[in-house]
């Protein structure tokens, strides 16, 4: 779920964990907004809780996971790593996930990353609705990233 984006595998984590496991873990991330009710699609969440989550998240993954997990945020399929990526690599050491639906406003793209350049590190979340298309999601989230990184 995570190196290729599938809802499939999101709903399977969520059926593991619950919004019970998903609140715990939002607590313990200091996320003050988060909100979930009955599915991983339901959840609620602010840019400013994801990019908490995002600079925390070495310290709330287990030791002997955080290898594999950073593995697979920095290891990202081609075809989604687009938005902040885009702009961040090669200078930043780039850990990421976004996410995109249809919503009754149009497009909703997200993305949040944990960028790392030497003892620096710096966690960005881009959340967009209502866009016309998907591509016009990326690229505002792209445009986001560039204006924020100085690119």
């Amino acid at each position: 779920m995570i190196a290729v984006s599938d809802n499939t595998s999101a709903t399977e984590l969520y059926r593991h964990v619950g919004d019970v496991g998903l609140s715990r873990l939002a607590t313990r991330a200091k996320m003050r907004r988060f909100d979930v009710f009955g599915g991983s699609g339901t959840a609620r969440v602010t840019a400013a809780d994801l990019a908490r989550f995002f600079a925390r998240i070495d310290e709330l993954t287990p030791a002997r996971y955080r290898p594999y997990v950073r593995r697979l945020l920095s290891s990202v399929v081609a075809a989604q790593a687009w938005g902040i990526p885009e702009v961040s690599r090669p200078q930043w050491r780039t850990f990421f996930k976004g996410g995109w639906r249809k919503t009754s406003r149009g497009n909703l793209v997200h993305q949040v990353a944990r960028l790392e350049r030497g003892r620096l590190s710096v966690a960005i979340a881009v959340l967009t609705d209502g866009n016309p298309n998907d591509a016009y999601g990326r690229a505002t989230v792209q445009g986001i990233a560039g204006r924020l990184l100085g690119g």
